[in-house]
């Protein structure tokens, strides 16, 4: 019985890490708030990005990202601020929505949680424990501060293991040139490193769990925001309301920000 359910679980949970469900009620995560403004979130603000996507085998495409913050929306009884993309590749764009809130303890991703219900038998749902939001920056920004970023734990019998682990980690300060279409200028900003790790126990040998980690960076820049995205889709596409795609952990993303216009 139980080895069928490990079985299951790796199955079903894989693809949809991200189209979760949870009853779970966001929380701050606490601290003293940052007085300055690494993520500016007023109305209107927009952003431009220069996108590659490298696979395994070293062939990039590339494309470009446009965000804006276009006002707020109530999902789940909670106020989120609204970030519309359009990701152009060639002649073919993609549309999504983002729904982030901003405190002072930090910056919060809405977790689209409507899908797994309809995938995951109920006798399964009732072992997970899943965080219903994304904690993307926890302020302040000190050198060496880690954080949880996001959970999904499995708890039944003699497993209580967090199938899904998202950390950040604040590298510090560290200057970077931005190739603005109004010109090439180098900054100062902080870098975060995100690790996810996947933990899914062997249906062969249910005391061996085995591991996969994958990793990406971002740099703030203070009254700018996030001025590159670099590393593991994996992970990224968490961040870009793209879910999680575990078929997709080859390629690398980097997003260079070009544009920018802050309200």
């Amino acid at each position: 019985m139980r080895k069928s359910i490990v079985t299951a679980l790796a199955v079903f949970i894989i693809p949809l890490i991200f189209i979760a469900c949870s009853k779970s009620t966001p929380t701050d995560p606490g601290g003293n708030g940052e007085t300055k403004n690494f993520f500016p979130n007023t109305n209107g603000t927009t952003y431009k990005f220069a996108v590659e996507i490298k696979d395994s085998n070293g062939v990039s495409v590339f494309g470009s990202r446009n965000s804006i913050y276009d006002g707020t929306a109530s999902v789940g009884g909670v106020t989120y601020q609204v970030q519309k993309d359009s990701m152009t590749f060639a002649d073919t764009t993609f549309l999504s929505v983002n729904y982030f809130r901003k405190t002072t303890a930090g910056v919060y991703l809405f977790l689209d949680t409507t899908g797994l219900s309809n995938t995951i038998p109920d006798s399964l749902i009732q072992f997970l424990t899943i965080d219903p939001e994304l904690i993307m920056f926890s302020f302040p920004l000190n050198s060496g501060k880690t954080w949880p970023v996001f959970k999904l734990v499995l708890n039944y019998a003699i497993f209580n293991i967090a199938l899904v682990d998202v950390s950040a980690n604040a590298e510090g300060t560290e200057n970077i040139t931005l190739n603005l279409t109004g010109g090439t200028v180098t900054v100062q900003a902080e870098k975060i490193r995100y690790t996810l790790k996947l933990n899914i126990p062997n249906p062969a040998n249910l005391l061996e769990i085995l591991t996969s980690t994958y990793t990406a960076y971002v740099w703030l820049v203070e009254d700018i925001g996030p001025v590159r995205w670099q590393g593991n889709a994996t992970v990224l596409n968490a961040f870009a309301g793209g879910g999680i795609d575990f078929d997709d952990t080859t390629k690398v993303i980097t997003q260079s920000l070009t544009d920018y216009d802050i309200k």
